[in-house]
């Protein structure tokens, strides 16, 4: 399975990431669509994966042709809340998650994107043959919000 793998500065923090390519990458000189997937620890590798068990995306991306760039969550306290959510998060839903109600949390979604669509979708048209028209972003729980 084809991965590559590197650290990256992501809002502030150091994260994997890693693509994968489809084996007719070698083969093809085509431009591949391109899916970028959060919680990059949980999309390829059991041993790295939150509960032990990945989501296997290579195995589906090898069916749909597809190149998967998967970003690390930000692990530090509350981080992935904050990089998954578009807005400030309520003093309710603080509550339920046991977080200091004085603490700002979230917002910083929109900066994540930015990130990917400025930043990282730039780099991965440069170094490998993506299709800068074709792409999505998958992710769950959290990382369905900033999809």
């Amino acid at each position: 399975m084809p991965i590559d793998t590197y650290e990256q500065t992501v809002l502030d923090k150091r994260r994997q990431i890693s693509i994968y390519t489809p084996a007719s990458y070698q083969r093809s000189a085509k431009r591949y669509p391109v899916l970028y997937m959060h919680d990059g620890q949980n999309v390829f590798d059991d041993d790295r994966a939150f509960y032990g068990r990945s989501w296997r995306a290579a195995e589906a991306a090898e069916r749909a042709d597809v190149i998967i760039v998967a970003v690390d969550c930000n692990t530090e306290g509350t981080g992935r809340l904050d990089d998954y959510s578009v807005w400030e998060l309520q003093a309710d839903v603080k509550q339920k998650l046991a977080l200091d109600p004085s603490r700002s949390a979230g917002d910083r979604g929109k900066a994540y994107i930015r990130y990917l669509m400025e930043e990282l979708k730039p780099e991965m048209v440069r170094k490998w043959r993506t299709d800068p028209d074709r792409i999505g972003m998958a992710g769950s729980s959290a990382g369905g919000n900033c999809t």
